[in-house]
């Protein structure tokens, strides 16, 4: 975890090492949600190939792609949680009568209904969901959510509370024939936030951190060369709490970051599907013409 603003200092690396397991869990679950599993399952995969080179070395030809692991439980597990969460829309009601009509035009211009169930997509596949309360150039208030992966919560030691919540993302743009990447930074606090803008340099596209339990992960990454422009001030939001709503799954007393639904269900499914795949290869070959 964030506990200060250090992270954002000219010469350190985004993004900070602190939060490289959260960002690579992120990336995991959203492969795992398309269904590419062999990118995240690769030690099951392994596991199978050993089975499939037995064969092989019998005499056997076998096409890996026809066996390959495509039992995507993660993503029908999503999208039936949601289903259960917002298959009815919630009804708000008032017994005023413009009251209700306000509440109405509110709730479609918010698109309310369809925001709660994109909400429920993040926490159930992420474990996190952020949304982002802001006005839209016609002034209205809007609400968007954004995916966890440019979140960056600073908390405090010794509560636990999150003071700041810290929006954080890159951009990239062609420039005189080379790529220019800058890092874009939102600060948000209660009723206020601060924009910043950082150059950024030395861009490795596969940095590899060693993680507890000696698993590898690689990730992009970029070293701050220093603010670009210098902060005009804070800008008062017009709310009385923070812009930025985090809404989690389970979260425990250690972490401010709730669980995925896919990290208590990934090697069930895993071994599954490997199970699968060689029982398929099996009966193919026992029931082939000899």
């Amino acid at each position: 975890m964030l506990y200060n603003l250090d992270w954002l200092e000219k010469g350190r690396t985004f993004p900070p090492e602190s939060e490289i397991e959260r960002l690579r869990g992120y990336k995991d679950y959203a492969a795992l949600f398309k269904g590419e599993l062999d990118k995240v399952l690769e030690a099951y995969r392994e596991r199978y190939q050993e089975v499939v080179n037995r064969f092989i070395a019998l005499g056997y030809a076998i096409n890996n792609d026809y066996y390959s692991i495509e039992l995507n439980y993660f993503q029908s597990e999503t999208i039936k949680t949601a289903d259960l969460v917002c298959g009815d829309p919630p009804g708000v009601s008032h017994a005023d009568e413009t009251a209700q009509k306000n509440i109405a035009e509110l709730r479609e211009q918010s698109m309310l209904d369809r925001l709660i169930r994109k909400a429920v997509y993040d926490i159930s596949r992420y474990g996190d969901a952020v949304a982002i309360v802001y006005r839209s150039a016609d002034g209205k208030p809007r609400v968007c959510l954004r995916s966890p992966s440019i979140w960056f919560p600073i908390v405090d030691k010794e509560t636990g509370e999150i003071t700041q919540h810290v929006l954080a993302w890159v951009n990239t743009e062609r420039e005189t024939g080379r790529e220019v990447s800058t890092l874009d930074v939102r600060i948000h606090e209660r009723g206020r936030v601060l924009k910043r803008r950082f150059a950024l340099k030395n861009h490795v596209r596969a940095k590899q951190w060693m993680l507890a339990g000696g698993r590898n992960v690689t990730l992009e990454c970029y070293e701050i060369a220093g603010e670009i422009t210098k902060a005009s001030g804070w800008e008062q939001t017009g709310l009385s709490g923070f812009a930025v709503v985090d809404m989690h799954n389970v979260v425990t007393s250690d972490s401010i970051f709730g669980i995925s639904d896919y990290e208590r269900i990934a090697s069930i499914v895993a071994e599954l599907q490997i199970r699968y795949a060689i029982e398929s290869l099996v009966l193919d070959k026992h029931s082939a013409p000899t």
